[in-house]
Formats: C-alpha cells, structure tokens, sequence
C-alpha cells in the first residue's frame, strides 16, 4: 500500500485525517462521500454537551515510530511525521536528495493539544 497518494508526477502528499489514516484512504473516503465524523472514543465523552467529533481512528503510532519516541510526542505531531515520512518515501526520496527550494509542509491543528481531558470542561 501507498502511504503517500500522487496528486501529478511532481506533486505527492502524505496525510493524517479523520476520513483514513493514510493518503489513499482519504481520498478514496472522499469519493465514497464518507464522513469521518461520529462519536467520540478517544476518551469517554458521557459528561460533554458534544459528543460527536472527527476522530482519526485505528491509528497507532507505534506502527510507524518507535514506541519511546512516540511517547515523547503529542498525537498531532505523531501524525505530521507519519504523513511527512509517508509523502517522503512515496516520492522516492532519500537523504538529500529534495531540492529544500521545492519541498514544503503544510500542517493543520485546530488546537495543537491531542489530550482531549486538558481540553474540555465537562457540562454540570
């Protein structure tokens, strides 16, 4: 399986979303219409007035990174790795051989916190 999907010849992308872990499930997600949007199970959202969310489900960074480094990190930058290292090895790349001048990242986090307890105030 492709962990990177090709947008042309030069342009590849790598991709931690709540439709699919990995690139190509998210684009296939996408032309199916699937919506990654349901109930939380992260953690136990019973005492919340929300309790719907889009949730990147069945990821476990140990599959991808070491488990000491992976502890070491917050869930959003445990994704940025794998869908970076994802777009990388997709590309064919190695170690110097991306021109930096051609090369970006773009990561998107809606708070940057991945501990859903230090996030919320549950409802009284």
């Amino acid at each position: 399986m492709s962990y990177g999907a090709k947008i042309s010849s030069d342009h590849r992308f790598g991709c931690g979303n709540l439709r699919g872990a990995l690139a190509e499930e998210f684009w296939q997600g996408c032309l199916a219409g699937r919506s990654g949007v349901a109930r939380i199970t992260l953690f136990d959202p019973t005492d919340f007035a929300v309790q719907i969310a889009g949730e990147l489900k069945g990821f476990n960074p140990e599959d991808y990174i070491d488990r000491i480094e992976a502890r070491r990190m917050d869930r959003f930058v445990q994704l940025g790795v794998v869908a970076s290292e994802a777009a990388v090895k997709d590309a064919g790349l190695g170690p110097g051989q991306a021109d930096p001048r051609r090369v970006g990242v773009l990561i998107g986090s809606g708070v940057g916190e991945s501990e859903p307890s230090r996030l919320s105030t549950p409802t009284s």
